[in-house]
């Protein structure tokens, strides 16, 4: 096994990824309440929340509330990062 090798091809994932949070066990991934995922070309666009009124997104924090509404939360400081509780 060649550490230099691993470590360097770790970091390499790291900045290919954007992964902000190092890797565990457990999470709300491996529960399935979260999943990471981008989300574009929604802005100047109406969508229906969960409670039939229909709004227009005109940023992200408007996606954030949408989301919110399904029970979907999204994790600021993760940008990919969406679950159930924002965690």
């Amino acid at each position: 096994m060649d550490t230099l090798k691993s470590r360097t091809a770790a970091e390499q994932m790291v900045q290919a990824f954007e992964i902000v949070f190092k890797p565990a066990l457990t999470s709300k991934h491996t529960e399935g309440a979260a999943i990471d995922m981008t989300v574009t070309g929604y802005l100047k666009k109406s969508f229906v929340n969960a409670n039939q009124q229909s709004v227009e997104l005109k940023s992200h924090s408007d996606l954030h509330r949408l989301g919110a509404s399904f029970g979907v939360h999204k994790l600021v400081s993760d940008p990919p990062h969406w679950s159930d509780d924002g965690r």
